[in-house]
């Protein structure tokens, strides 16, 4: 007797499916990219094509989850997919790699003119406002691109180099473009090595408060200070703050950089002070720092610990 099995193919089709879908998006995920974009790529060479990978993260999508909550941050993501959609030409793949990463394969016989147009594109449709959650939304985004082979011959290599170029695009403001160059990888593992040693140099005693004063011009006399961090490296000497600054933003270790600093702040004051100097002291702090709910309980902390009037 015959078996009825178009629901068993069905149900296998379906779990294929989700297997490399994203469930939130419905873009191909990166299971799709590992298993089906080398075939692309295998395909663009026979045909005498190039093909190219721009690697596309969100900025600061992480203060739309902590101000909006995780819901409208999966309905930004649901949109911005819509929008990629819309701007791809017909024939280049779109995924979601996880969180607010997405990439975009475009293959060409002008790769430079062709990504580079797909991903100028790209950065216009999603810096657009959004309402979300009943509130209005506005977003950039910073874009890496590799291209094949130039840049690599298989597709974890261009995703690496691309992911380079998306980093460096990111160090130069964010909301921009980059594509990979060889000594990027030069940069990223002085970086990621920056990273790790920063980790410690807090409980190493290496991070420095420096003041610039500031003159009154009618008296010519010193009446304030701004207090600057250094970091006195041991083998490198003093690292600028462009150089640590944002690693302590990307690694979370600015709430713990900045409370070492107010405090130091506060109790520089209370010394000078009882020097016969009351100088009115300023510091800088991060965006990322007035996202802390404990900002204010961190300052206030510093205040009662060191005895430093917050009205001098």
């Amino acid at each position: 007797s015959e078996v009825d099995v178009s629901d068993l193919k069905r149900t296998e089709a379906r779990a294929n499916h989700l297997a490399l879908h994203d469930a939130l998006t419905g873009l191909p995920n990166r299971s799709f990219v590992t298993r089906n974009f080398v075939h692309t790529l295998q395909d663009a060479l026979q045909r005498g094509m190039e093909a190219a990978l721009i690697f596309m993260d969100l900025d600061h999508f992480k203060d739309i989850n902590d101000t909006l909550g995780h819901a409208a941050g999966d309905e930004l993501l649901v949109q911005m997919a819509k929008r990629l959609r819309r701007v791809v030409r017909e024939g280049d793949l779109i995924a979601r790699l996880g969180g607010d990463e997405f990439l975009i394969l475009v293959t060409s016989t002008n790769i430079e003119r062709d990504a580079d147009a797909v991903a100028h594109r790209v950065l216009r449709t999603v810096d657009r406002p959004e309402t979300i959650a009943g509130a209005e939304v506005r977003v950039t985004a910073t874009l890496g691109i590799s291209r094949f082979p130039a840049d690599g011959s298989d597709v974890e290599t261009l995703l690496r180099n691309a992911d380079l170029a998306m980093y460096s695009a990111k160090d130069r403001g964010r909301n921009c473009i980059a594509y990979y160059a060889a000594d990027m990888g030069t940069a990223a593992r002085t970086r990621m090595m920056l990273e790790a040693e920063l980790r410690g140099a807090l409980e190493r005693g290496e991070l420095e408060v420096f003041y610039q004063p500031r003159l009154s011009v009618a008296t010519c006399r010193i009446v304030g200070a701004e207090a600057l961090l250094r970091w006195r490296h041991p083998q490198l000497g003093l690292v600028p703050p462009a150089q640590f600054i944002p690693l302590c933003e990307r690694s979370e270790l600015i709430n713990q950089v900045g409370r070492f600093v107010i405090d130091r702040v506060a109790e520089q004051q209370v010394a000078w002070d009882a020097l016969g100097f009351p100088l009115r002291l300023s510091l800088n702090l991060s965006p990322r720092q007035f996202s802390d709910p404990s900002l204010i309980d961190t300052i206030q902390a510093a205040l009662t610990r060191s005895g430093c009037r917050a009205d001098q």
